[in-house]
């Protein structure tokens, strides 16, 4: 490690800090005018990518952390780092190399590195924006080990950010800051805010740019005990797992149903149908910021503290649940400036109807929200309003036969925006009922939906010679987003998802543990599907740049009408390219 001057002392790093928050709010640009020293007191090796190049990083935050538990008195494990390069699983589930993040896996206890997310922010903040993007998520590790509680909202984002303050103050008194590293990290944690207008106690909310900014700075300047981590006061160790959650009875109690048979369809539900854009007079101000499904262990994490929660969604029968938001940063002034969309399907309608009180109920309990008048949406609807971040929130709960919608809409005039919330909650309803796909575009959801999803285009199984020793690793949808920021990455610009007319997506991975020498061990097919063939064969070269190949990988792409299919074939030695033709050919007949 490179010798350097050190600065110490809480009041001179005060003064940096200071110093640092006065050059941004001059002018944030000159972040990205003002490069740090090439080599960093953060050490890392030459080997190529991004776990092997930060190896001694690894090992110093680990040590931090060690060295804090055992201080403590508490117990400490390393987590496992995962680099991700292609489509591969953890114990949160399947991910790809697209992903824009940087995520801890508290089942696995991973961390999951995305080598072009970190590329991003070190391209943006210099040589410090892996180091608190890395401590970020190292925090939430220690937070998983101390057991702290996460009951929702973004108090548990804001304290790893904290706690990756409290690495800064530790690695400034080992003499391993250089000049402009806290400028960097303050700017960093001000970039990775919520969107704006991001309802502050929706599960994944981490803080407004403000907010981050703040939680780093208390960090770097009081370490633990400022941070509120268990006994960062260095008290007696107390296990915050054996602590009561705050009471969040809800103030309706509908009637848990008895599970029967009555309660089931006799098929599962259709995929829940959102929109793409919104039937709002200012529907081009809106671009959507995230969407994805839910698992039932995920929809249970929104009623944290509630002890039958469990029961009464098995006994609705819940079926399936999905969410979109749509953000737009200069809404008309009354108007939403943000629109959240979540779709659930339950078993029957008298459960969605039930689980409308229940929902609302929850989400009422402990915040500032209150009952307001919900307008004549569906078969049963609820609504809320109050307080939001930078605005006035109004949230309608809603019913029609087996789908609950919950829209929560926030506008930034003060005004609670209930016109936008209702149009939107009455188009995604509306588009829920709708599930003869062939009976014409339905107002408001994606134009012309596919006859047939993509996912059912997905072969079951690889038909290549070695075929017996392959298995099914995992499967499901590409994401809007996800499939946005490729079109992006690839050179087609951020409108291209639109332009050329995407509907849907679907991916399989199959897995084979000994292959023959130079077969594929991995294939990997992803379908897109786009609004007709002549906008599928356009997009189709774009498509293929989602992904390139490496050593010992091949990849190949083709169109069936409005298809385009890609196959990705891994291989140990050689060059899998044969396997990839043969599976590229079996789909697309």
């Amino acid at each position: 490690m490179a010798k350097r001057c050190s600065i110490s002392g809480r009041s001179i790093l005060y003064w940096l800090i200071t110093c640092a928050m006065s050059a941004l709010s001059m002018q944030l640009e000159v972040v990205a005018q003002t490069p740090t020293p090439e080599v960093n007191g953060i050490r890392t090796t030459d080997a190529p990518g991004v776990v092997a190049e930060y190896t001694d990083l690894y090992d110093e935050v680990d040590e931090f952390w060690q060295q804090q538990f055992a201080s403590l008195g508490m117990s400490y494990q390393s987590p496992q780092i995962i680099e991700v390069t292609r489509r591969v699983e953890t114990s949160c589930g399947f991910m790809g190399p697209e992903t824009r993040n940087a995520i801890y896996c508290p089942n696995g206890q991973e961390i999951i590195l995305f080598p072009i997310f970190m590329e991003s922010q070190r391209a943006s903040y210099k040589d410090y924006g892996p180091v608190l993007i890395l401590a970020h998520e190292w925090a939430h590790h220690a937070q998983h080990l101390a057991r702290v509680p996460d009951y929702g909202g973004n108090t548990f984002g804001l304290q790893a950010d904290c706690l990756a303050g409290a690495f800064s103050q530790y690695a400034e008194h080992q003499g391993w800051l250089e000049k402009g590293d806290i400028t960097e990290a303050l700017s960093q944690a001000e970039s990775l805010g919520d969107p704006q207008f991001f309802p502050q106690d929706s599960p994944g909310a981490h803080g407004t740019y403000s907010d981050r900014r703040n939680s780093v700075m208390r960090g770097m300047l009081d370490g633990l005990p400022g941070c509120n981590f268990p006994n960062g006061n260095k008290g007696n160790p107390t296990d915050l797992s054996t602590q009561s959650p705050p009471t969040r009875v809800p103030t309706r109690t509908p009637q848990t149903p008895t599970p029967t048979a009555e309660n089931f369809p006799d098929g599962p539900l259709p995929d829940p149908r959102l929109p793409t854009t919104l039937p709002l007079a200012h529907a081009s101000c809106f671009g959507i910021v995230d969407d994805g499904t839910m698992t039932f262990s995920q929809v249970l994490d929104r009623f944290s503290g509630i002890p039958d929660a469990s029961t009464r969604l098995q006994g609705w029968g819940w079926q399936d649940s999905a969410f979109r938001q749509f953000g737009c940063d200069g809404p008309p002034r009354g108007e939403a400036g943000w629109i959240e969309v979540n779709v659930y399907g339950f078993g029957s309608a008298s459960a969605a109807a039930e689980a409308v009180d229940f929902f609302a109920a929850v989400r009422l309990e402990g915040s500032p929200l209150h009952y307001a008048e919900a307008p004549a949406v569906g078969d049963t609807a609820v609504a809320l309003t109050g307080p939001a971040s930078n605005g006035t929130e109004f949230t309608i709960y809603a019913s029609a036969g087996p789908w609950l919608v919950r829209v929560t809409g926030v506008s930034p005039s003060g005004n609670p925006p209930v016109a936008n919330v209702r149009d939107v909650a009455a188009a995604v309803l509306n588009a829920q009922q709708t599930t003869d796909a062939t009976s014409g575009p339905v107002p408001n959801v994606p134009q012309s939906p596919p006859n047939r999803p993509s996912s059912s285009y997905l072969p079951s199984a690889p038909e290549v010679p070695h075929a017996d020793c392959f298995r099914t690793q995992g499967s499901g949808p590409n994401r809007y987003q996800d499939v946005a920021a490729a079109f992006a990455r690839a050179g087609a610009g951020p409108d291209a998802i639109e332009t050329y007319g995407w509907q849907d997506g679907a991916w399989i991975v199959f897995t084979c543990g000994d292959p023959p020498p130079g077969r594929a061990h991995q294939i990997d097919v992803s379908i897109h599907q786009f609004r007709d063939a002549p906008s599928a064969r356009q997009a189709a070269s774009v498509v293929e740049n989602f992904q390139t190949p490496g050593a010992h990988e091949s990849r190949d792409c083709g169109v069936t009408g409005p298809l385009v299919i890609c196959v990705t074939g891994y291989a140990r030695s050689g060059m899998p390219a044969a396997d990839v033709r043969f599976v590229l050919n079996q789909v697309r007949r």
